[in-house]
């Protein structure tokens, strides 16, 4: 199984003032102050290795669980009659978690995986997948996720 944790850090830096959430918008980190546009610019290439790593998985979509924040419905709407999301689905979810309007664990076959922990960092893993990189200005660093079950996900 391959796990990564995805992060916009450069992890050869022990220290980062960096913008860690949407709410940093307009604040100063690292002596520039965080633009909307710049947001939308990380967090598309979130989205984008994410869809990514998906396809390499290939797995028909992810199921949304442990949804916190919303009602779950909301969530459940979006899904297909198996209850995934995917593509633009998934997508919106995602951009919905990065922009902690909601959270959720996604989880789908072949043990693929996608959580949301703290600081902007994202876990992905998945036993259909042995290797995969990044977009340029991301990093990926083989961890497994903090927030998966005792169980296994």
């Amino acid at each position: 199984m391959s796990n990564y944790r995805l992060s916009k850090y450069r992890p050869d830096v022990s220290s980062h003032d960096e913008w860690t959430s949407v709410s940093d918008i307009g604040r100063t980190h690292g002596g520039e102050a965080l633009t909307h546009e710049a947001y939308l610019r990380v967090e598309s290439l979130y989205l984008d290795a994410i869809a990514d790593f998906i396809a390499l998985a290939d797995v028909a979509g992810l199921n949304a669980t442990d949804v916190e924040q919303v009602p779950a419905g909301d969530i459940a709407a979006l899904a297909d009659a198996d209850g995934l999301l995917a593509g633009d689905t998934l997508r919106e979810v995602a951009r919905k978690v990065l922009r902690e309007e909601l959270w959720c664990r996604l989880a789908g076959a072949k043990g693929t995986y996608v959580h949301f922990g703290y600081d902007y960092i994202v876990y992905l893993g998945s036993d259909a997948v042995s290797d995969w990189l990044p977009p340029a200005g991301l990093y990926a660093e083989p961890m497994p996720s903090p927030h998966a079950r005792i169980s296994g996900e």
